[in-house]
């Protein structure tokens, strides 16, 4: 009996064999305007780090660089990059949420001074140091809130985020909609920078493409004016 067929748009990721391994084996390209950034499994519909390893057999869904899926998690992968350059340069600025929109992104911050438009450049600059590093993104799951707690015990908003919310630690599908995870950038076995994220992302830094800050703004965290103002920049 034959096994599944892989086409040019899905592919059969066997078991213990991580999504990244199946694709080089194929020679199938990760750069490039058709290069693959992630996959989703076609049985329960989640999208996925190519560094995904099934237990069973899976047939997934290519997503591919120019493909709207595909921008959102560049975009996505870029805006963890701007959170980690301005806690470089500004050590004082407290996460918010840095989510892929239509036309770019963005990152909330809460911050000692507004940011200028001055600062655009040089926090620029940061970012591609930090992306000629080839950082990877590396996820783990976490076991429990009170390890969560504990990696973001210096970041208030991030806390108030998850305690909005019930998770759940005991099933076995690490990607549901209930699970907390951290994404760590990391050179090697050095971890660079953390973020709390659900992901996915791409497989290193030398996955993104061309980026510019346009314009950073003043706003409420989470849109409510008796909370204090941060400042939120949108690159494209």
């Amino acid at each position: 009996m034959n096994g599944p067929t892989d086409t040019a748009d899905q592919l059969n990721v066997a078991a213990g064999s991580s999504a990244l391994t199946t694709l080089k084996e194929r020679k199938i390209p990760l750069n490039g305007p058709r290069g693959v950034v992630t996959v989703r499994t076609l049985d329960d519909d989640e999208h996925r780090d190519l560094t995904w390893t099934p237990s069973a057999a899976a047939e997934v869904q290519l997503i591919r660089r120019d493909s709207s899926d595909g921008l959102a998690v560049l975009r996505h992968s870029t805006a963890h990059i701007l959170a980690q350059a301005v806690q470089n340069l500004f050590p004082g600025a407290r996460l918010g949420a840095g989510p892929a929109i239509e036309d770019g992104f963005y990152y909330d911050f809460l911050t000692e001074r507004p940011f200028e438009a001055d600062d655009l450049s040089v926090i620029e600059a940061e970012m591609r140091r930090l992306i000629g590093e080839k950082q990877t993104f590396q996820r783990r799951l976490a076991l429990d809130l009170d390890e969560i707690r504990e990696a973001l015990r210096d970041e208030p908003l991030k806390l108030e985020l998850i305690d909005n919310r019930q998770w759940d630690f005991e099933q076995a599908d690490e990607y549901g909609e209930a699970k907390l995870s951290i994404y760590d950038n990391a050179v090697g076995e050095q971890r660079r920078w953390s973020d709390l994220c659900r992901g996915p992302h791409v497989i290193d830094t030398s996955i993104l493409g061309v980026f510019a800050l346009t314009h950073t703004a003043a706003a409420y965290w989470r849109g409510d004016e008796r909370r204090p103002q941060g400042s939120s920049r949108k690159p494209t």
